[in-house]
């Protein structure tokens, strides 16, 4: 198995070098690698990538919602959202959940494996995320 890939490398390291401008190799880091490292990467590609007709769009909205309000007292933490909606945060994240009032950094809103509190808010700018429920 050595062997082959021994013999492949240069094939493999050359389709690399030959496909990718310098500014290519430099953007993505490929000029850092060595040519054993090039093989492996060229090989990853030709089993796994297959090109797209058009690229992947982003995933979430440009447009995020940004905390408006954070309530505390003895039972609950509850976020208030600039989109109107309302959320009961899990009673530990709540020390997270206080540092989160800046309403420039918006908040990704998607499900968690929690039943309890099935929704995961995630901070864009901290990357820290909060176990929620929708209150209406």
């Amino acid at each position: 198995m050595n062997l082959l890939f021994l013999l492949c490398l240069p094939i493999a390291t050359e389709l690399l070098d030959l496909e990718m401008s310098l500014v290519d190799k430099r953007k993505t880091g490929v000029h850092k690698l060595t040519e054993k490292q090039k093989g492996s990467l060229q090989e990853w590609i030709d089993n796994h990538y297959e090109k797209r007709d058009t690229p992947l769009t982003i995933a979430h909205p440009l447009k995020k919602p940004t905390v408006a309000q954070i309530e505390l007292n003895d039972q609950n933490t509850i976020i208030h959202l600039s989109d109107t909606t309302h959320w009961q945060i899990r009673p530990k994240d709540a020390p997270i959940a206080q540092g989160w009032i800046n309403p420039e950094v918006g908040i990704i809103v998607h499900k968690s494996t929690d039943s309890t509190f099935p929704i995961l808010l995630t901070n864009t700018l901290s990357g820290s995320s909060i176990y929620a429920k929708e209150i209406f």
